[in-house]
């Protein structure tokens, strides 16, 4: 059962894989057959013909006997006779002009003594003529060559009658010339009857020894004018072309994954960031502009993203059931990356439960929070921790939901880490932990400026967003690690955008940038975080708050 489980994992990652490179895969499969198509296209066609021959086995020892010619020839042997250079200058003769203007072919059907010998060219014609001339040839050479082979056994027989006969006449005069009744007379008489036998049998032969009508091969299929190209094969080309540009899409594809280091889904961002991942927010649709402010707890309760805020607010009062949880930043490991809705919609959900919340913007760099609850940015935590404004002041009431109080960042300073690290923003977390159930608050990107840095020890939980579309694992673990190090204590992650059907894109780089301006007055003493009487602002009781 382990065996199947661990097959079909890896079947639907594969199938994963191939869904979220498929358009990589179809550009590539698109350029190779193009491609393919286009040199196809761009080629000179060439036009094949072919002759067959069939092939009868011919050899002298066969000429000078009446055996049938059915012994099997050696086809290996006969398509290097088509191809060597001596059919080659009888072609030239034949068609009156080199034999190498177009391309020779000789292939063997499996058992069959049969050559079928094609030329291309790219005159159509002239392919016919060199197919059919090579076929001639080659029925020409080999006729030659048993004719010479029978001049060559009959030169043989005639040479051997020759020798014998002189043979005899030395012989002859031996008889003669021995003495009557002697051995040598004997001897001699033996010799002579015994050659005189073997011209006999020659004499015979070569009488009866007729020229054969040598039949070396059989033209039955002459070549024929071919009536369209055989090469190039544009639906050839174009499949072969299908086919590599799949091969290397896929290749590519398994490549680029292996070397993608963004964030797959859950199990690997808990693996990364070392603490559990409380929501995995789905991509909203139509929800395409990262600029865009939206509250889909608000606009779209019924959405799927909704409903990831809210198992978000469940995990959260899981945590904090004991109240130990009360004040919680989300930060990110660069902009974009959705923190800043993850505060907004995350403060709605825990205000519709009656619970008292806090939303505060600390981004003191480029604020956003504002703009999802429609309000305007003139005052806010910056102005309290400048001197400029008390707590009861800048909290905003938000429309229809009356537990729940908005403070946003307020102008842009030129110090907004210096601010941030100041004693007078402890004290402000102080006093929201004593007045509120929940405060959120939501920080710059970890991995860009430092104002996180300073936040994160002195709340009681981080929360880390990642966008499943571009946040890379390396980042988010950076991220956790410099949280460690400040003493920050990372309570879980948010899987932001995540998309099941639709992979990663390619990450998203850009500058977290900023402009300041002054909206301090001066008290006359240097002391911006005065009142404008030289002392500080008072400090706001909780009631204030609420009021």
């Amino acid at each position: 059962m382990a065996d199947t489980s661990t097959s079909e994992v890896d079947f639907r990652a594969i199938l994963g894989v191939l869904w979220r490179r498929k358009w990589s895969i179809l550009l590539i499969v698109a350029l190779t057959t193009g491609s393919a198509l286009f040199f196809s296209y761009r080629r000179t066609p060439m036009y094949s013909s072919t002759a067959e021959v069939q092939v009868t086995p011919l050899t002298a020892s066969q000429i000078l006997t009446t055996n049938p010619y059915w012994t099997l020839a050696n086809m290996d042997n006969e398509i290097h006779v088509v191809q060597s250079t001596a059919v080659a200058v009888l072609v030239d003769k034949a068609i009156e002009g080199p034999a190498g203007s177009g391309t020779l072919s000789v292939e063997v059907p499996t058992n069959t003594q049969i050559l079928q010998i094609g030329y291309s060219h790219p005159d159509p014609e002239t392919a016919r003529d060199g197919a059919q001339a090579y076929a001639n040839a080659y029925l020409t050479y080999r006729t030659r060559v048993a004719v010479d082979a029978y001049a060559q056994a009959r030169q043989a027989i005639q040479t051997q009658i020759v020798e014998l006969r002189n043979d005899l006449e030395v012989a002859q005069v031996a008889l003669e010339a021995a003495p009557a009744g002697s051995s040598d007379e004997t001897v001699a008489a033996n010799q002579v009857d015994q050659l005189s036998s073997q011209l006999a049998g020659l004499n015979t032969q070569v009488a009866s020894l007729v020229a054969p009508n040598i039949t070396p091969g059989t033209l039955i299929q002459p070549a024929e004018v071919p009536t369209s190209p055989s090469n190039p094969d544009d639906r050839q080309d174009g499949a072969l072309g299908f086919v590599a540009g799949l091969v290397l899409g896929v290749g590519f594809a398994f490549m680029r994954e292996r070397m993608d280091d963004r964030i797959h889904g859950r199990p690997q961002l808990e693996a990364v960031v070392g603490s559990p991942v409380l929501a995995v927010v789905p991509k909203v649709p139509g929800w395409r502009k990262r600029a865009q402010t939206r509250l889909v707890t608000t606009s779209a309760s019924g959405s799927p993203a909704a409903e990831a805020y809210r198992s978000l607010r469940t995990n959260l009062q899981f945590i904090s059931r004991d109240a130990s949880m009360r004040v919680i930043a989300v930060t990110s490991p660069q902009a974009g990356e959705g923190k800043t809705t993850t505060v907004a919609n995350l403060a709605v959900t825990l205000a519709l439960t009656g619970k008292r919340v806090v939303a505060l913007s600390a981004d003191l760099r480029k604020p956003r929070l504002h703009r999802f609850f429609g309000q305007a940015n003139e005052d806010g935590l910056s102005s309290i921790l400048a001197g400029q404004g008390q707590l009861a002041d800048v909290a905003r009431r938000v429309e229809g939901l009356d537990s729940l109080r908005l403070v946003t960042s307020g102008p842009v300073p030129p110090n907004p880490a210096e601010l941030l690290s100041s004693d007078e923003m402890e004290s402000l977390l102080r006093l929201l932990r004593s007045s509120a159930d929940y405060v959120v608050i939501d920080t710059p990107p970890a991995l860009v400026v430092t104002d996180a840095m300073i936040v994160a020890p002195r709340v009681d939980g981080v929360v880390v967003v990642v966008d499943a579309d571009v946040t890379t694992g390396a980042a988010a673990s950076h991220t956790v690690e410099q949280l460690e190090q400040v003493g920050a204590k990372v309570i879980g992650s948010v899987l932001n955008r995540f998309d099941p059907s639709k992979a990663r894109y390619y990450p998203h780089a850009g500058r977290y940038a900023y402009r300041y301006h002054y909206r301090y007055e001066d008290s006359g003493t240097g002391d911006r975080g005065s009142n404008g009487k030289g002392r500080r602002a008072p400090a706001p009781t909780p009631d204030n708050v609420w009021r």
